[in-house]
């Protein structure tokens, strides 16, 4: 059985959109693949690969906004918008590794939908909003549990380790797709990881390998971007 490794962060609009396509996919798809999600801090990402967040480029923020609406539209995928973006997103990440395998799709989805599912969503980086959503999502005794346990180092350092393997997986941004040895980037892969799963892959694996050691070998860089002044 094949098997989807999903990379995402709660901040992210495009996670929340690829979340719910891709488990729209899977559900019809003929290989019946398997989904194992991995939560990793996108500032995480963007602090080791030294880049910068679409949000903290205003135009980039105001056509973000724009591109995930219509994206939402086209798919099908009810969208809101939280409190406030950015948000800090570490206490939800760290809930998902409170919470048991078993449960953990079910709480990915609610954190998502409370976010961004919803006109005016939670801010999940506010105390009272997260344990109002997983109050609604597992109950009052077990919200409690769980918002303790994301207090321990423990728990803390899983988010860590999490964030830092992605990276030696190459992944730089999300949401990202890993299926096999081939790394997918963006909501609009989601087409790409389908045909891959089928078999059907547009670039042949001769053609892969002929493009990278063009690009990596034959094609070296010619400028660095602080070396161009206008």
């Amino acid at each position: 059985m094949a098997t989807i490794h999903f990379y995402f962060d709660f901040i992210s609009p495009y996670s929340y959109l690829a979340f719910h396509a891709l488990r729209r996919m899977v559900a019809v798809h003929p290989s019946a693949p398997t989904i194992h999600y991995y939560p990793v801090l996108f500032a995480g990402l963007l602090n080791h690969w030294g880049q910068k967040g679409p949000a903290e480029i205003p135009p980039k923020r105001t056509w973000l906004m724009k591109d995930i609406a219509r994206k939402a539209l086209a798919s099908n995928i009810p969208l809101g918008f939280p409190k406030t973006h950015p948000f800090n997103p570490l206490r939800p990440l760290r809930l998902c590794f409170a919470t048991p395998e078993a449960q953990r799709e079910k709480l990915i989805e609610g954190l998502f939908n409370a976010a961004w599912g919803v006109p005016f969503g939670r801010d999940l980086s506010d105390a009272d909003d997260l344990r109002c959503v997983l109050e609604g999502l597992v109950g009052s005794t077990s919200a409690s549990q769980m918002l303790a346990r994301i207090e321990e180092k423990e728990v803390k350092e899983m988010l860590q380790h999490g964030t830092d393997k992605a990276i030696q997986a190459g992944v730089f941004g999300v949401p990202t797709f890993i299926i096999g040895d081939e790394l997918l980037f963006g909501f609009d892969q989601i087409e790409f990881v389908s045909d891959i799963l089928k078999g059907r892959d547009p670039l042949a694996k001769e053609d892969i390998k002929s493009i990278l050691e063009r690009a990596l070998n034959d094609m070296p860089r010619g400028a660095d971007r602080a070396s161009v002044k206008r």
